[in-house]
């Protein structure tokens, strides 16, 4: 399984992003996983009620990116691993629009590169999400 990718239609499973992290030869070093998912809420910004959303990326610039941002959470090396796994296409509300799962040496390592890793992909990665309400 790739570290970072984009998944067409309903391919992830909590599971088996866990399985991939613990398959990292470091991961005795570790003493937490935090999976981070995000959904699709089913209420728009603006309170209307959202009836999908569609999800569309420059998948190599992208990948590229969301590449960089896995390495720079990595380097302190308290992150033994960071996965993130964005599907793409049409979404319905309370499916997935992204995933993250981090291992770390100490739970808070782990919840912090989940939390940092989100906030980087949202700021930096072109991916394109439009709400249809």
């Amino acid at each position: 399984m790739d570290e970072v990718k984009f998944v067409k239609g309903r391919g992830i499973e909590v599971q088996t992003l866990i399985d991939e992290v613990k398959k990292n030869l470091a991961i005795d070093e570790c003493g937490a996983i935090v999976c981070f998912i995000g959904i699709v809420r089913g209420t728009g910004q603006d309170g209307t009620k959202v009836k999908e959303l569609h999800c569309e990326a420059d998948e190599e610039k992208a990948l590229e990116s969301m590449g960089e941002i896995r390495e720079q959470i990595l380097k302190d090396g308290n992150v033994k691993e960071l996965l993130i796994h964005c599907p793409l296409g049409t979404l319905k509300p309370g499916e997935e629009t992204l995933f993250i799962a981090a291992a770390g040496r100490h739970r808070q390592n782990a919840f912090n590169a989940a939390s940092q890793a989100l906030e980087e992909v949202n700021r930096k990665a072109p991916i394109r999400r439009k709400e249809v309400t």
